[in-house]
This record gives structure tokens, sequence and C-alpha cells, in this order.
């Protein structure tokens, strides 16, 4: 049984450094379906959503995954 685990970075300073080096939000998307093609997933979802002044993009597929320790490292 797998759990949740919030292992993201602060996303003000994540942000802010991956910008300095170049890393724009077209990248990171494009990135993060390779890791998903990678993954064997055979469906990637992509979304949207905006609730009052915070919007929101998620990325979810049927890969092989990481385990707990992999995710947080």
């Amino acid at each position: 049984m797998s759990r949740k685990v919030d292992a993201s970075p602060p996303p003000k300073a994540h942000i802010e450094a991956l910008s300095k080096i170049g890393y724009d939000f077209n990248t990171a998307i494009a990135d993060i379906i390779d890791n998903s093609i990678s993954a064997k997933s055979k469906n990637i979802q992509i979304g949207f959503y905006q609730i009052d002044d915070v919007a929101t993009c998620y990325i979810a597929d049927d890969g092989i995954g990481m385990t707990e320790s992999e995710l947080i490292t």
C-alpha cells in the first residue's frame, strides 16, 4: 500500500534557482513527460486548474514509478 509523501522543494527558491540556469516551464514539462515515458507509462494525463489566484498544473502517469526513498532523494 502506498502513502503520500511531500518531498517538494520550497517552490520560490527552487524556481528562482532553476530559472537562473535557463530551465523554464516548457523544459520542465518536457522532462517530466520524458520521465513518464522512460517509466513505461502507457497513459499520461496533464491538467491545469485554478482556485482563486492559485494556478496548478499536474501530470499523472501509470508508469512503474519510484520507491519512497528514490522520491525523497
